[in-house]
């Protein structure tokens, strides 16, 4: 096979990945809608850690892992954005920002995240930068420190419908999935 014979294989493997994981949101918005209807959390980290182990005996386990992590991630941000839609916040959320001005107007908004290091009952460090890496948002600032398990984020929030919708829901999901202090 030429490069050319490749890169056309690769294109379909590509669309029938984007079909499966279209199919893969719409059984997380079903998630999501029995999640609302019993009060329950999108983040379950006991759950996240039973589907990765399904992955330790895999030749190409810690890929196959680094993926299905980033679609789980995906797949909880997606089901946060449907209990945002059903307008099904948690009234801390709002006093837990300091300024709700960048999901009106754009601006900066600054994050103070308390990281779990077991990764038990929140996210830890990494899995906490790899959301805000994820993110469309313009990074400003961050910081981490391991000694206090305490990450600050800094974004600058565009003045665009879609800009400050992604940042409520990425500043919602760190809330939800982080410790309160």
């Amino acid at each position: 096979m030429d490069l050319k014979e490749v890169r056309i294989k690769i294109n379909q493997i590509d669309e029938e990945l984007k079909e499966q994981f279209n199919q893969r949101l719409e059984c997380s918005a079903q998630v999501a809608g029995v999640k609302m209807q019993s009060n329950d959390e999108v983040y379950k980290p006991l759950r996240e850690k039973e589907i990765y182990a399904r992955y330790d005996d895999d030749s190409l386990g810690r890929n196959h892992k680094s993926y299905m992590k980033k679609i789980i991630q995906l797949s909880r941000k997606y089901q946060y954005t449907k209990f945002i839609e059903a307008n099904i916040v948690d009234e801390g959320f709002y006093s837990w920002i300091e300024d709700s001005t960048p999901f009106r107007k754009g601006g900066p908004l600054n994050l103070y995240l308390k990281a779990d290091p077991e990764g038990e009952r929140g996210l830890d460090i990494n899995n906490i930068l790899e959301i805000v890496a994820d993110t469309s948002l313009r990074l400003m600032s961050v910081s981490a420190r391991h000694e206090t398990q305490c990450v600050n984020v800094s974004f600058m929030v565009e003045d665009t419908d879609a800009c400050r919708q992604e940042a409520f829901v990425v500043a919602y999901m760190l809330y939800k999935e982080t410790i309160k202090e």
